[in-house]
């Protein structure tokens, strides 16, 4: 279950391994270790008490070999885009990045299972950590599976149109509008599963 602040934490030591992946002892730390082929893979059961929206943050490390690997995490009716591992500086240097989003439309139990996309050649995907599940709050909608914060901007997929126009008193009024190509700045949002939850950012 969450603890208090709203977090589930899945560790190393909690996962179940299936193909060539295994727990290590790194630094006095349990570690996945060997994540080596596309069929190689870590899963998690959890529980949640409320359906909702949570941020993924992983704790890892990638030698410079290893970086630009990809995989995805997948639950019973969730997943991520497709997530790429960086440098982090070696394969002993841990670093803890949000990842990605995902939506949990129903209370209960949960199976969160890493799935690898791609792997350079004779190197291992990461040396996996933990995994932590922070809920989150804000408007968001849910597109092609992939979770997407209203109010976060991409601008890859949208431009900012920043107009200031003056008012009838005189006063100066900034107006933001965000969309594709050039909708105008006070067009409403287009469709989307948009959802209000609480918890934080």
């Amino acid at each position: 279950l969450p603890a208090a602040d709203g977090v589930v934490l899945l560790s190393a030591d909690d996962a179940e391994l299936t193909g060539n992946p295994k727990l290590a002892t790194r630094g006095g730390e349990d570690v996945i270790i060997d994540i080596v082929g596309l069929q190689d893979r870590a899963s998690w059961q959890f529980r949640i008490e409320k359906p909702g929206a949570f941020r993924i943050e992983a704790t890892y490390a990638t030698a410079s070999a290893s970086a630009g690997g990809a995989f995805t995490l997948e639950t019973d009716n969730a997943k991520t885009k497709t997530l790429t591992t960086r440098d982090t500086g070696g394969a002993a240097t841990y670093t803890s990045e949000r990842i990605g989003f995902i939506w949990l439309r129903q209370a209960g139990e949960h199976r969160l299972e890493l799935i690898p996309q791609s792997i350079p050649a004779d190197q291992s995907l990461m040396t996996l950590k933990q995994l932590r599940l922070v809920t989150i709050t804000g408007k968001y909608q849910s597109r092609g599976g992939e979770l997407t914060p209203i109010g976060l901007i991409d601008l890859r997929r949208c431009c900012v149109d920043l107009r200031l126009r003056a008012g009838r008193d005189g006063d100066s009024r900034a107006r933001v509008g965000i969309g594709q190509g050039n909708r105008p700045a006070n067009a409403p949002p287009r469709a989307g599963d948009q959802r209000d939850l609480p918890g934080q950012w």
